[in-house]
């Protein structure tokens, strides 16, 4: 399997709206977060608010790389 983060997000999309399958599309989306975290904020909210991880949005959320805005948006997020 390819273990390149955007390739990750690639399976992980396909995992979710071709197969139905949530639990692979979660574990391909959070290796990619894993693999690159610093890249993809979209996709680092998105499993966060996927994950229901308060702790994570809220860290996200202080963070000054990431815009507020879309930590607000996150229930509209649906990258996957």
């Amino acid at each position: 399997m390819d273990a390149r983060p955007e390739n990750q997000i690639i399976l992980g999309r396909i995992a979710r709206r071709s197969l139905l399958d949530l639990k692979l599309s979660e574990k391909m989306i959070k290796s990619a977060v894993s693999a690159d975290p610093v890249k993809n904020h979209v996709i680092r909210i998105w499993l966060a608010y996927f994950q229901r991880d308060l702790t994570a949005l809220h860290d996200l959320a202080t963070s000054t790389s990431i815009s507020f805005h879309l930590i607000s948006r996150a229930d509209k997020m649906i990258p996957c």
